[in-house]
């Protein structure tokens, strides 16, 4: 089976370089414009259900994705985004700012850092892993799961067994594809960030 993995659509937030977290932000029309083009390219892929963050901006980009897909959509609380505590409704510059201490530290050993009233990337990865582990094994046709970028990367961080700081180096784009196969109990990758559709 493939597992199809996206990012949600571009928000007012992406555009003001906030961090989101999980506060429940609104896509951009940008957003709405690329969930369309996906949903295009995507009902050709065999898709038989969508897992999605129940966050707007996933949920909203996985109906206009069923609009070409006509398939259950299923909300899921482990899907959601990494909760960035304090720090949501800022931009990174103003946490470097604000939080220049702790973000100088977090920045050195952010895998098990906890951000204040937040989570850590090792909570994000292990939810994240075990999510997808639990979806691939109840399922045997292909499904697409709708998340957020900082989840995203910090599962492709623990299949590849990578350090989470090398994610950064790792484009997560809105509404970028990138596709897992899952064989024989384990999970390959196909590929990450695919985004021809907006070509």
């Amino acid at each position: 089976m493939k597992i199809y993995i996206v990012r949600h659509g571009y928000t007012h937030w992406n555009s003001l370089g906030k961090l989101q977290g999980v506060q429940d932000t609104e896509l951009h029309e940008t957003g709405l414009e690329q969930a369309k083009t996906l949903g295009k390219r995507l009902k050709c892929e065999n898709i038989t259900k969508i897992y999605t963050s129940p966050l707007k901006r996933a949920f909203t980009t996985a109906e206009i994705i069923n609009e070409y897909t006509h398939v259950p959509i299923i909300k899921d609380e482990n899907l959601i985004e990494m909760n960035f505590g304090v720090w949501q409704g800022l931009t990174l510059e103003d946490v470097k700012k604000v939080h220049s201490k702790f973000f100088s530290y977090w920045d050195d050993n952010r895998f098990e850092t906890v951000i204040p009233n937040g989570e850590s990337y090792e909570i994000v990865s292990i939810r994240a892993f075990k999510t997808i582990e639990k979806i691939a094994k109840s399922n045997d046709k292909n499904v697409l799961l709708i998340s957020h970028g900082s989840l995203i990367r910090a599962l492709f961080c623990k299949i590849l067994n990578i350090n989470i700081k090398d994610s950064d180096n790792l484009n997560i784009d809105n509404c970028g594809i990138s596709v897992l196969e899952y064989k024989d109990g384990c999970f390959f990758i196909e590929t990450i960030n695919d985004l021809g559709h907006f070509q």
